[in-house]
């Protein structure tokens, strides 16, 4: 992809070709589904919407975004009582001047 424009279209042939070249489980996946993944993690962590919106560059309450949030607020609600293993394996965490920071545990 050399001399070719960092657009939504090349990043989803991008994906689907490295999803291909993997294999497995991993085949079906494509670059929304990262979104989709990447939107529930975050509510899991607790983050709030409106800078999930901001962070994945979402077009305002798209109604599948919407649908992510509530399937994290789910997933979330799962583990009340006990830590969710997000905790244990990546957080997205807001920082001072950038709601983009990623805290990875040691």
């Amino acid at each position: 992809m050399h001399g070719v424009y960092n657009t939504a279209d090349c990043y989803g042939v991008w994906i689907k070709q490295l999803m291909t070249y993997v294999g497995g489980a991993l085949l079906p996946c494509r670059a929304h589904s990262i979104r989709k993944s990447a939107v529930k993690w975050a509510v899991r962590c607790g983050i709030d919407s409106l800078l999930i919106v901001r962070a994945g560059r979402w077009a305002g309450a798209h109604a599948s975004f919407m649908v992510y949030i509530e399937d994290g607020l789910k997933m979330s609600e799962e583990w009340v009582g006990g830590l969710d293993p997000i905790f244990k394996f990546w957080t997205f965490k807001v920082t001072v001047g950038d709601f983009t920071s990623i805290t990875i545990p040691s």
